[in-house]
């Protein structure tokens, strides 16, 4: 038994893990557009919401 593994083993298992941290960065990147996309879409009804509130009631 050779004590380290053979090169196109170890290629192997750099590509695997080459390939699942891609798949972790991408999904990682998809989780923070989310949020970012989920806070932007509160922000932005807060202020119409508080706009519309505003003008209904000053005008009153």
């Amino acid at each position: 038994m050779p004590s380290r593994p053979s090169s196109t083993a170890a290629a192997a298992a750099r590509h695997a893990i080459r390939e699942e941290e891609q798949r972790a960065r991408k999904a990682r990147e998809r989780r923070n557009k989310a949020i970012t996309l989920s806070v932007c879409a509160f922000v932005f009804f807060a202020l119409a919401g508080t706009t519309t509130y505003l003008l209904f009631t000053v005008k009153g």
